[in-house]
């Protein structure tokens, strides 16, 4: 028995390692939505601090399984499918959505937000994009709600860099916890940027811009029958981060999306529904998730993969 559940621990600080290093390197070399994209000083040293804490992250996990705590490591919340812009291959499928996108009511947006903090101990880190987080009226409220809950480390805030936040948005955004990440388009497309970054500076706001790279080509979204989809899940940046839009959690940005866009079938067992009012159903979801190896999305998609077709990034409809 004990054996088994230092063999357990073992591997769950395996799986932790792997997924640490895994994140880091493909956010470095491929993300576009969370866009980690240049190998720097700064990710070497982050990779350099995760090996000191390896006797730390064994017996946090060693706490973790003893009191049953569920840790999500990142999610990313999807406010919105409205955007500035309406790139061709856009990963977040804006052009495929009728009537130019709609968004989450912010009372709904927060009883989803809520359902899944009330269910898991802690999560690492969120994401706000969509669509393009600044167009949300909700986004303040969102944010707060964020902050307010405890239990989330840190907030991201992904924009193309078109909008200008509200005073109101500045005002949470200068928390120390939240920091604004300003995706890479060609100027041509987000002649705001210079004054979006301006006015984050002057602000006290913690931002990262991103220096423009080539997207991935996911695919049309028909069936790709050749039985590699696992392959491609295990591959992918996008599975990383599981998704909310809509009140679904999803194994990621892609799935959750395609579905709501009905371009790709739904397999419920993919979703987790964040309205069902059961805590616990909600809990052993996410830990479902967390050990997920495939999902239907990953046979309509190539995925952002180091074997997907290199493409030019943004190219507007």
């Amino acid at each position: 028995m004990f054996k088994q559940s230092i063999g357990d621990y073992v591997q769950s600080i395996q799986i932790k390692i792997l997924r640490s290093f895994g994140a880091m390197y493909k956010y470095i070399a491929m993300n576009q939505s969370l866009g980690l994209q240049n190998i720097t000083s700064e990710k070497l040293k982050m990779g350099l601090a995760l090996f000191i804490r390896l006797p730390l992250l064994l017996l946090e996990e060693i706490k973790n399984k003893r009191e049953n705590r569920l840790l999500l490591p990142k999610v990313c919340i999807y406010p919105t499918s409205r955007c500035t812009l309406r790139c061709r291959k856009c990963a977040a499928l804006v052009p495929y959505f009728t009537g130019g996108g709609g968004s989450t009511e912010p009372e709904v947006m927060r009883a989803d937000i809520l359902a899944l903090v009330n269910s898991v101990d802690e999560i690492g880190a969120v994401g706000i994009g969509g669509g393009e987080p600044f167009l949300y009226k909700g986004l303040k409220d969102l944010i707060q709600v964020m902050l307010d809950c405890g239990k989330i480390d840190n907030i991201t805030i992904v924009t193309n860099g078109t909008i200008l936040p509200k005073q109101e948005v500045l005002a949470v955004l200068r928390n120390p916890k939240v920091r604004v990440q300003i995706s890479a388009y060609p100027k041509e497309l987000v002649k705001n940027k210079d004054k979006l970054v301006v006015l984050l500076k002057e602000n006290n706001i913690t931002i990262n811009c991103l220096d423009i790279q080539p997207w991935k080509d996911v695919g049309d979204w028909t069936f790709i029958d050749d039985g590699k989809s696992a392959k491609r899940f295990a591959a992918c940046s996008f599975s990383l981060t599981p998704n909310i839009y809509d009140g679904k959690l999803s194994p990621c940005s892609v799935a959750s999306m395609a579905t709501a866009a009905n371009i790709i079938p739904t397999e419920e067992l993919d979703f987790i529904n964040l309205r069902c009012g059961d805590r616990e159903i909600i809990r052993e979801g996410v830990k479902r998730l967390l050990k997920a190896k495939n999902c239907l999305a990953c046979s309509y998609c190539y995925g952002n993969t180091q074997s997907a077709k290199t493409i030019p990034p943004a190219e507007q409809i």
